[in-house]
């Protein structure tokens, strides 16, 4: 979840209690597309959504 859809730095994950949680983005594309071969950035830092990965 974004709070802030004008920050890239804004995603949060939320757990069953409801508290939030930091999301490396780093490990999430590696998590999708395997560990060593992939890598986030992002194109615009006031685009929560801009975030890719390479």
């Amino acid at each position: 979840m974004a709070q802030n859809p004008k920050s890239v730095w804004s995603w949060r994950c939320v757990g069953v209690d409801g508290t939030m949680h930091g999301i490396n983005m780093h490990d999430a594309c590696r998590r999708q597309h395997g560990a060593g071969l992939s890598h986030a950035a992002f194109h615009d830092e006031r685009n929560a959504f801009s975030w890719y990965c390479y």
